[in-house]
């Protein structure tokens, strides 16, 4: 296996490698896979959340915007309405209507901590 520090990506070797898997569904667009995640933000009107890999189990509810974050990118879902679950690394997000989802690119600095 190789060291991290020698990585030949640009990607920073601090950055963790993502063990969940995420599953969105919607009616126009259908299932949609993602892998490689890290951590998941939601934002709601009245709480946020940050959800990592090996978290407690987790239902619930989102009136607001989902970011999946990868090494690579952050794919990005405003305007979410739906439900989700987090079980064995595997977060299922329902999509009630329709939400704009955006993937961009992330610019991280070497060596940043």
């Amino acid at each position: 296996m190789a060291n991290k520090e020698q990585r030949q990506d640009s990607t920073p070797a601090y950055l963790p490698e993502g063990g969940i898997r995420a599953r969105v569904i919607d009616e126009e667009r259908g299932l949609r896979l993602i892998s490689g995640i890290y951590a998941v933000r939601l934002r709601g009107k009245d709480s946020n959340f940050l959800i990592m890999e090996d978290y407690l189990p987790t239902l619930g509810e989102i009136d607001g915007s989902v970011t999946f974050l990868t090494r690579e990118e952050e794919y990005r879902f405003e305007g979410v309405k739906g439900f989700y679950k987090l079980q064995h690394n595997e977060f299922t997000l329902l999509l009630k209507e329709k939400a704009t989802p955006t993937v961009t690119a992330v610019s991280r600095e070497e060596g940043k901590a």
